[in-house]
């Protein structure tokens, strides 16, 4: 999400645009990638979003950025502002004076009123092929020794969520090469195998269950067996 809302900030106001696509190498593009931006500000909602930051976000409006381009303000975990703070922006929103992009994962926690000025995109997993073709590029150009199938593998296991693929491929690429069995292991095949045993028993073959589910305790927590069971 935010990704996406620094492209458009970028789109914005980068100086080079072709056919309305930033082109990423100019000064504008590069300071909203390395946020020494003095148009575009990021900001976390969860610990700023109170009705006085924004009014100071109003208020910084007034006053004409160096390159001319106005007051552009990134919001991250958007569905954290306050109530006040929402009403607060929708006259700044109405008049123009500052332009917001909401990035959350909650957007009915934002203010109707709010909502209905707003433009909104919604942001769905990638499909598993082209998910897999990216790790793979990811793994080429990191040097990670990779299995593509693996790499299938931890995109399904992960929902097709691209972060949680290149956290999980980081972590088990330290180990070694990230292979099958390498992503059943970090994956807890074996654990949730454990758990398909004990809960196949657990009719017919009580005794043998809660002998499944013992060893499986010692191999896993309290919490993450209940989680996984339901």
């Amino acid at each position: 999400k935010t990704t996406l809302a620094r492209l458009v900030a970028m789109a914005i106001v980068c100086r080079d645009k072709e056919a309305g696509e930033p082109c990423g190498s100019c000064n504008s593009c590069q300071s909203i990638l390395d946020e020494t931006s003095s148009a575009v500000e990021e900001l976390d909602a969860a610990s700023q979003g109170t009705v006085d930051r924004i009014r100071d976000m109003i208020q910084d409006a007034e006053y004409e950025v160096p390159d001319g381009i106005g007051n552009i303000y990134i919001l991250d975990e958007a569905q954290r502002l306050t109530q006040a703070a929402q009403d607060t922006m929708l006259k700044a929103v109405d008049n123009r004076s500052i332009m917001v992009m909401m990035c959350t994962t909650e957007p009915h926690k934002i203010k109707e009123a709010l909502r209905s000025r707003a433009e909104e995109y919604p942001i769905a997993a990638p499909p598993i092929d082209q998910l897999v073709s990216k790790l793979v590029k990811i793994c080429e150009l990191e040097g990670v020794q990779h299995d593509p199938e693996a790499l299938r593998i931890i995109a399904r296991m992960t929902q097709s969520c691209p972060r949680v693929c290149i956290k999980a491929i980081e972590t088990m690429s330290v180990m070694g090469p990230v292979d099958i069995a390498a992503a059943r292991k970090f994956l807890r095949f074996d654990s949730y195998e454990a758990v398909d045993r004990v809960l196949a028993r657990i009719d017919d073959q009580p005794r043998a269950a809660i002998d499944a589910f013992d060893a499986l305790v010692d191999r896993e927590g309290a919490a993450w067996v209940r989680d996984a069971m339901v």
